[in-house]
């Protein structure tokens, strides 16, 4: 069930965005649960740029939706890119720390040809790679999916 984002997850998804978006890796990485901290700021940047750079620039950012899964709580906001839109997405613990973060990009049209690439980084539960729409994959792993 889909419910409106709550001012501070809204708040918190689109500074974590804002900041992976301008570069701040380690700044992004401090909102991470400490088992998904296995990330570095260098490989966060070396996928994030893999996954967004043929998208060309940010050009801005949707309104943040919640919902539950399972045991967690998970915020999609749209994000705009020059060539395209992509989905980014965050999953939050109980403890309120990032437990799973993934984009995928471009978002997945009907009868879209370009090739879907998705960024996640997750603390290896099941739960959060579901709730990322992705299939479970090694923290920080790209996938790409043609289409």
């Amino acid at each position: 069930m889909t419910q409106e984002v709550p001012p501070d997850n809204q708040t918190r998804t689109r500074a974590l965005f804002g900041d992976l978006i301008e570069g701040r890796w380690e700044k992004a990485r401090r909102e991470f649960d400490p088992a998904v901290q296995h990330a570095d700021a260098d490989q966060i940047a070396r996928i994030w740029a893999n996954v967004t750079d043929p998208g060309g620039s940010f050009k801005g950012m949707g309104a943040p939706v919640a919902r539950r899964s399972g045991r967690y709580t998970l915020v999609s906001v749209p994000l705009t890119f020059q060539a395209g839109d992509a989905t980014g997405r965050v999953v939050f613990g109980r403890d309120g720390k990032v437990t799973g973060l993934g984009v995928e990009y471009p978002r997945r049209r009907r009868l879209d040809p370009r090739r879907v690439r998705f960024f996640t980084v997750g603390n290896g539960d099941p739960e959060v790679a579901r709730a990322l729409h992705t299939r479970l994959q090694r923290p920080g792993q790209t996938t790409d999916v043609e289409g």
